[in-house]
């Protein structure tokens, strides 16, 4: 549920996890990959993390260059120069961003329309609905009731998950080529401009943010009210087949907000994890102890 570009939101965003972790796993030394975006375009620098390692003995390692210009507007990262036994390398000059405007991200233009993040209430009536009709209504969610989203914007992930793969292939020429959260949000994320642009909107809807250092996914978090008013619903308790309590939106959320998201996390808490082999037997404390 939580639908994503026609997957589950969990599913997709487990995956992005997956690769961001085998790529953060290690950043090895002199064996970052080139500072390109993957579709082609200028990457924010990261100039240094490719920069040789000292020697042994304290030589610093090579300093990073500078960043080159990042066509989001956003400013570019530093290099950092990168060592192995020796002190740190210098620090390459930031690249500065530019837009049509100048330096400074431009405000995004208002959404003609709500984007409409298709699949919740089909999913929920799937997951948690009875003989195909939608689960029993019991009423409201209290608004004063906390509630934290992840919200995806669109990025290259199968070109990270593909990444990813290499990196842990010991037959490719980017095995251990690990890369450092800033290099994945400049090779695959999206641009700083719209990931700004997104915090932005989440701010001006009262939502607090936790952001990540790839650009793929953000956190916001408020009540039931704000979140209501935000995505253009009405947060509802429904009864599950057991009998249970469970929340999701009445309707499939909109956002006023020109950038294309990939989908929106925790909109409902229908499915409950049940263990592949079955019911796990609680544990019996006389039982274990009987032997001793």
């Amino acid at each position: 549920m939580n639908r994503v570009n026609g997957l589950g939101a969990q599913s997709r965003f487990a995956r992005l996890g997956v690769a961001g972790a085998v790529l953060l796993a290690a950043q090895a030394v002199g064996c970052g990959p080139t500072n390109t975006r993957a579709d082609g375009t200028g990457a924010s620098g990261a100039g240094g993390a490719n920069a040789a390692s000292g020697a042994a003995g304290g030589t610093p390692g090579a300093s990073g260059g500078n960043g080159p210009t990042n066509p989001s507007g956003g400013a570019g990262t530093s290099g950092l120069g990168s060592t192995v036994g020796g002190s740190s390398g210098s620090s390459g000059s930031s690249g500065a961003g530019e837009s049509a405007g100048g330096g400074a991200c431009q405000s995004l233009a208002p959404a003609a329309q709500p984007q409409v993040i298709p699949g919740e209430v089909a999913d929920v009536t799937a997951s948690c609905g009875v003989n195909g009709n939608a689960p029993p209504l019991l009423g409201p969610r209290p608004l004063t009731t906390p509630l934290s989203l992840t919200i995806g914007l669109v990025s290259n992930d199968q070109a990270l998950a593909d990444y990813a793969m290499q990196v842990s292939d010991p037959s490719s020429p980017l095995y251990r080529h690990y890369l450092t959260p800033e290099q994945i949000a400049d090779m695959f994320g999206p641009s700083v401009c719209n990931y700004q642009a997104l915090i932005d909107w989440a701010k001006a809807h009262g939502l607090t943010t936790s952001s990540s250092p790839s650009r793929l996914l953000l956190g916001v978090n408020g009540t039931v009210a704000q979140i209501n008013a935000a995505l253009h619903v009405t947060f509802q308790n429904y009864q599950r087949r057991d009998g249970t309590v469970f929340y999701a939106p009445d309707r499939d959320p909109s956002i006023d907000f020109s950038v294309p998201l990939s989908g929106i996390a925790g909109l409902d808490n229908c499915f409950v994890p049940t263990p592949v082999l079955g019911t796990v037997p609680p544990f019996d404390a006389g039982a274990a102890g009987a032997g001793d």
